[in-house]
C-alpha cells in the first residue's frame, strides 16, 4: 500500500488525491461520506480533491436520489494522463530548451602546461577567431610572448591576419609600445600602459579568456569559455583602454 501511494506521488498525484482514488478502486459508487471515513481525510477537503480527480478522468461520478456517487475510472487512464503531459512536454521542450542555453552560462576551463601547452591556447584562439568570424580582439602581452615563442608567434601572427583580418587591440607595458614586434600596424593598434602596471599577459577573444604565465618554469596558459565574464573583462579592458593616449590612426572611445 505505502509503496503504491509513493508510485502515485511520483506520478504527480498527492497524497490524499491517492489514498481516495485507491479507496474508490477498492470499492465503487460511494457517496463523499463513504469516501471520507475510509481515506480518513475531512469531507470538505475530499470533494475539491474528488472535483480535480474528476477533471483529470481517474474518477467518474453519478447522482442517485439528488446523492452524488463516485467511482474510480479503469487504472489504464494514468497512461493517458502520462502519454499527454509527455505530448504536451515535446511540443514546449525546444523552446525549453532554447531559454536553457539562453540564460545559463556556466564556464568551461581548460587548463595548458608547457611551452607546447601554450602553442595549443594560441592555435584555440586562431579557431575562435575564425568560427565566430572575429573582427576585433583585445590583448595585453609582455615581452616574454616574442622572448620565448620569436618564430610560432611571427608565423602565427601572419595566419591570423590572413585567415581573419582582425585587429588586435594591444596593450603593452610601458616603453614597449614603439618596438618593432609590438608597435600599431594595419592589423594591431597599440597603446602603453602606465609605468606602474603590474603586468600579466591576456587575450579575449569573443567569450573566451586566455591568460598566459611566460615566466620561467612557469609557462602555462589557462582558457575560461563565458560569455558573462569575458564581457566583464572586456568592459574593463576597454575602460582602461579609453584613459590611454591615441595612437596615429586609432578610433577615439571604442566601445566593447
Amino acid at each position: 500500500m505505502d509503496e503504491i501511494l509513493q508510485k502515485l506521488e511520483e506520478f504527480g498525484i498527492s497524497e490524499k488525491a491517492a489514498k481516495i482514488y485507491i479507496s474508490l478502486l477498492r470499492e465503487q459508487d460511494v457517496p463523499v461520506y463513504k469516501v471520507a471515513t475510509t481515506s480518513k481525510i475531512p469531507r470538505t477537503t475530499v470533494y475539491a480533491i474528488l472535483e480535480e480527480l474528476e477533471s483529470q478522468g481517474l474518477v467518474s461520478s453519478w447522482k442517485k436520489n439528488n446523492v452524488k456517487y463516485y467511482s474510480a475510472e479503469n487504472p489504464e487512464n494514468l497512461k493517458r494522463i502520462l502519454k499527454n503531459k509527455e505530448m504536451a512536454l515535446n511540443e514546449i521542450f525546444g523552446d525549453l530548451s532554447g531559454m536553457f542555453k539562453l540564460e545559463r552560462d556556466n564556464p568551461k576551463t581548460r587548463v595548458l602546461i608547457g611551452v607546447e601547452g601554450v602553442k595549443i591556447a594560441f592555435e584555440h584562439m586562431l579557431e575562435v577567431m575564425v568560427q565566430e568570424r572575429l573582427k576585433l580582439v583585445y590583448a595585453f602581452f609582455e615581452s616574454q610572448l616574442t622572448e620565448l615563442f620569436p618564430k610560432f608567434f611571427f608565423e602565427w601572427r601572419a595566419r591570423k591576419n590572413k585567415k581573419t583580418g582582425a585587429t588586435t587591440f594591444l596593450l603593452v607595458p610601458s616603453g614597449l609600445g614603439l618596438h618593432e614586434h609590438y608597435k600599431s600596424d594595419p592589423y594591431r593598434i597599440t597603446r602603453e600602459m602606465p609605468k606602474k602596471w603590474p603586468g600579466g599577459s591576456f587575450a579575449i577573444i569573443g567569450t573566451n579568456i586566455f591568460f598566459f604565465s611566460f615566466k620561467e618554469n612557469e609557462v602555462y596558459s589557462i582558457i575560461i569559455e563565458s560569455k558573462i565574464i569575458s564581457t566583464m573583462f572586456g568592459g574593463l579592458f576597454m575602460y582602461i583602454w579609453n584613459t590611454l593616449d591615441d595612437d596615429v590612426g586609432v578610433r577615439n572611445k571604442a566601445e566593447f
